[in-house]
């Protein structure tokens, strides 16, 4: 018995779309974002409650959203009371540099520790 929970898009997802909007993304394309994140946590909450199998890739070109639509994702789930993530990136360190201060910077309450920080602590 799957029980539908409603889906809170409260201060991360807000700000989130205000800096997605400075960036002059397109209205469209932050509201499919927000309808994308909405399915990945409604596939999550599923697969939490029911122990229903669920797999995810996100592949895309270079520039072509990857980053947003996790950020996104993340903050769906922050207002949904989901509070530990885990981010994989590239190898490369500008590239994660460049995506950790993007995530960083769009979910001001998200506290993260980096690789640097893991390292630096064993």
């Amino acid at each position: 018995m799957s029980s539908e929970r409603r889906i809170i898009h409260d201060e991360n997802v807000e700000y989130l779309v205000e800096k997605l909007t400075e960036d002059d993304i397109p209205e469209e394309s932050i509201t499919s974002m927000i309808a994308k994140a909405d399915e990945v946590y409604s596939k999550s909450m599923n697969y939490l409650n029911n122990d229903e199998n669920t797999e995810g890739l996100i592949l895309g070109k270079v520039q072509s959203g990857k980053t947003n639509n996790v950020m996104m994702s993340s903050a769906v789930a922050v207002d949904n009371n989901i509070c530990f993530f885990v981010f994989f990136t590239t190898d490369s360190n500008w590239l994660y540099n460049q995506s950790l201060t993007r995530i960083m910077e769009s979910i001001p309450g998200l506290h993260l520790v980096s690789k640097v920080s893991l390292i630096t602590q064993l």
